[in-house]
Protein backbone atom coordinates (compact mmCIF):
# COMPACT_ATOMS: atom_id res chain seq x y z
CA UNK A 1 0.00 0.00 0.00
CA UNK A 2 1.17 3.54 -0.57
CA UNK A 3 0.00 6.44 0.00
CA UNK A 4 -1.79 8.44 -2.69
CA UNK A 5 -0.41 11.87 -4.17
CA UNK A 6 -3.11 14.41 -4.50
CA UNK A 7 -3.47 15.13 -8.67
CA UNK A 8 -2.66 18.60 -9.05
CA UNK A 9 -5.90 20.19 -10.42
CA UNK A 10 -8.00 17.77 -8.77
CA UNK A 11 -11.74 18.06 -11.25
CA UNK A 12 -14.61 15.95 -11.28
CA UNK A 13 -14.85 13.86 -14.24
CA UNK A 14 -10.89 13.20 -14.56
CA UNK A 15 -10.16 10.07 -15.37
CA UNK A 16 -7.12 10.49 -12.68
CA UNK A 17 -9.51 11.33 -9.81
CA UNK A 18 -11.05 8.09 -9.71
CA UNK A 19 -7.50 6.30 -9.88
CA UNK A 20 -6.85 8.56 -6.96
CA UNK A 21 -9.90 8.23 -5.10
CA UNK A 22 -9.61 4.60 -5.19
CA UNK A 23 -6.42 4.94 -3.55
CA UNK A 24 -7.78 7.14 -0.94
CA UNK A 25 -10.29 4.73 -0.08
CA UNK A 26 -7.46 1.82 0.22
CA UNK A 27 -5.80 3.64 2.62
CA UNK A 28 -8.93 4.78 4.49
CA UNK A 29 -9.16 0.94 4.85
CA UNK A 30 -6.31 0.40 6.73
CA UNK A 31 -6.83 3.29 8.80
CA UNK A 32 -10.15 2.18 10.25
CA UNK A 33 -12.00 3.28 13.24
CA UNK A 34 -12.84 -0.36 14.14
CA UNK A 35 -9.31 -1.14 14.51
CA UNK A 36 -8.12 -3.69 16.96
CA UNK A 37 -7.75 -2.84 20.65
CA UNK A 38 -6.87 -5.02 23.61
CA UNK A 39 -6.65 -3.35 27.25
CA UNK A 40 -6.17 -6.06 30.41
CA UNK A 41 -4.91 -6.00 33.77
CA UNK A 42 -2.95 -8.99 35.28
CA UNK A 43 -3.29 -9.80 38.89
CA UNK A 44 -1.01 -8.82 41.43
CA UNK A 45 2.16 -11.52 42.14
CA UNK A 46 5.06 -11.37 44.37
CA UNK A 47 8.28 -11.09 41.59
CA UNK A 48 10.97 -12.95 43.55
CA UNK A 49 14.32 -11.19 43.06
CA UNK A 50 16.86 -11.15 39.65
CA UNK A 51 13.81 -13.62 38.59
CA UNK A 52 11.78 -12.49 35.23
CA UNK A 53 8.03 -13.09 36.14
CA UNK A 54 5.30 -13.27 33.00
CA UNK A 55 2.24 -12.25 34.27
CA UNK A 56 -0.90 -14.26 33.07
CA UNK A 57 -2.61 -11.85 31.27
CA UNK A 58 -4.39 -14.72 29.42
CA UNK A 59 -6.68 -15.85 32.00
CA UNK A 60 -8.35 -12.24 33.02
CA UNK A 61 -11.23 -10.80 31.39
CA UNK A 62 -9.77 -8.00 29.23
CA UNK A 63 -11.68 -4.18 29.86
CA UNK A 64 -11.46 -3.25 26.22
CA UNK A 65 -11.47 -6.54 23.44
CA UNK A 66 -12.43 -5.18 20.07
CA UNK A 67 -11.07 -7.17 16.99
CA UNK A 68 -10.70 -10.63 17.72
CA UNK A 69 -8.08 -11.26 20.40
CA UNK A 70 -7.45 -14.48 21.95
CA UNK A 71 -5.93 -15.43 24.49
CA UNK A 72 -2.19 -17.22 24.00
CA UNK A 73 -0.71 -20.38 25.38
CA UNK A 74 2.22 -18.25 27.42
CA UNK A 75 0.07 -15.93 29.49
CA UNK A 76 -0.50 -13.41 26.86
CA UNK A 77 -2.60 -12.47 24.23
CA UNK A 78 -2.57 -13.37 20.04
CA UNK A 79 -2.71 -10.49 17.32
CA UNK A 80 -6.22 -10.44 15.48
CA UNK A 81 -4.49 -10.07 12.23
CA UNK A 82 -1.30 -8.72 10.42
CA UNK A 83 0.15 -5.74 10.78
CA UNK A 84 2.13 -2.37 12.92
CA UNK A 85 0.75 -1.78 16.43
CA UNK A 86 1.40 -0.19 19.33
CA UNK A 87 2.42 -1.88 22.52
CA UNK A 88 2.31 -0.57 25.80
CA UNK A 89 3.10 -2.73 29.57
CA UNK A 90 2.19 -0.88 32.46
CA UNK A 91 3.52 -2.14 35.94
CA UNK A 92 2.39 -0.91 39.47
CA UNK A 93 4.80 -2.07 42.63
CA UNK A 94 3.56 -1.91 46.15
CA UNK A 95 5.46 0.40 48.16
CA UNK A 96 8.82 -1.09 49.98
CA UNK A 97 12.00 -0.77 51.46
CA UNK A 98 14.34 -2.23 49.25
CA UNK A 99 16.65 -0.33 46.78
CA UNK A 100 17.54 -1.64 43.40
CA UNK A 101 15.70 -1.41 40.01
CA UNK A 102 12.18 -2.14 38.56
CA UNK A 103 11.45 -3.14 35.24
CA UNK A 104 8.48 -4.02 32.92
CA UNK A 105 9.64 -5.78 29.91
CA UNK A 106 6.92 -6.69 26.43
CA UNK A 107 7.56 -9.44 24.51
CA UNK A 108 6.52 -11.01 21.16
CA UNK A 109 6.66 -14.67 21.39
CA UNK A 110 9.07 -15.07 24.32
CA UNK A 111 11.76 -12.67 23.01
CA UNK A 112 12.03 -8.98 24.14
CA UNK A 113 10.71 -6.79 21.40
CA UNK A 114 13.49 -4.17 21.92
CA UNK A 115 16.31 -6.24 23.23
CA UNK A 116 18.64 -4.00 21.69
CA UNK A 117 17.74 -1.34 24.34
CA UNK A 118 18.55 -2.81 27.73
CA UNK A 119 17.09 0.82 29.21
CA UNK A 120 13.83 0.20 27.97
CA UNK A 121 11.02 -0.18 30.49
CA UNK A 122 13.99 -0.11 32.89
CA UNK A 123 12.93 1.99 36.14
CA UNK A 124 16.34 1.92 38.41
CA UNK A 125 16.47 2.47 42.10
CA UNK A 126 12.86 2.97 42.95
CA UNK A 127 12.57 1.46 46.86
CA UNK A 128 10.55 3.18 49.18
CA UNK A 129 8.44 2.90 52.45
CA UNK A 130 5.99 5.60 51.49
CA UNK A 131 4.98 5.40 48.11
CA UNK A 132 4.09 2.77 45.62
CA UNK A 133 5.96 3.11 41.84
CA UNK A 134 3.91 2.53 38.52
CA UNK A 135 5.75 2.93 35.25
CA UNK A 136 5.25 1.98 31.32
CA UNK A 137 7.34 0.57 28.09
CA UNK A 138 6.01 1.41 24.66
CA UNK A 139 6.87 0.36 21.28
CA UNK A 140 5.44 -0.02 18.07
CA UNK A 141 6.07 -3.50 16.25
CA UNK A 142 5.12 -4.95 13.10
CA UNK A 143 3.21 -8.63 14.05
CA UNK A 144 1.90 -11.73 12.39
CA UNK A 145 -1.59 -12.82 13.11
CA UNK A 146 -1.37 -15.05 16.16
CA UNK A 147 2.25 -13.36 17.46
CA UNK A 148 1.49 -13.52 21.29
CA UNK A 149 2.07 -10.47 23.52
CA UNK A 150 3.47 -10.97 27.44
CA UNK A 151 4.30 -8.47 30.13
CA UNK A 152 7.39 -9.27 32.33
CA UNK A 153 8.35 -7.88 35.32
CA UNK A 154 11.48 -7.90 37.09
CA UNK A 155 13.57 -6.36 40.23
CA UNK A 156 16.52 -6.46 41.46
CA UNK A 157 15.93 -5.76 45.67
CA UNK A 158 16.86 -8.47 46.73
CA UNK A 159 13.74 -9.93 48.11
CA UNK A 160 10.32 -10.39 46.98
CA UNK A 161 8.15 -7.25 45.80
CA UNK A 162 4.09 -7.28 44.96
CA UNK A 163 3.61 -5.93 41.42
CA UNK A 164 0.61 -5.83 38.69
CA UNK A 165 0.48 -5.45 34.89
CA UNK A 166 -1.34 -4.02 32.39
CA UNK A 167 -0.97 -4.49 28.69
CA UNK A 168 -2.85 -2.35 26.19
CA UNK A 169 -2.19 -3.03 22.34
CA UNK A 170 -3.42 -1.09 19.33
CA UNK A 171 -3.63 -2.00 15.73
CA UNK A 172 -2.13 1.35 13.82
CA UNK A 173 -2.13 -0.03 10.24
CA UNK A 174 -3.10 -3.01 9.05
CA UNK A 175 -0.56 -5.01 6.59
Amino acid sequence: MTIPNVPANLASGDAVTEAWVDDVVELFAHLRDDRAILAVEGGGVNVTTATQTVIDLASETPRINNGGWVAGASSGWDAPEDGIYEVVGMAAWAADSASGSREVLIKVNGSEIDSGNSGIGRLPGVGSTSRSTAHFAVDVVDLTAGDELTVTLYQTSGGNVFGRAQLIAKLLVAT
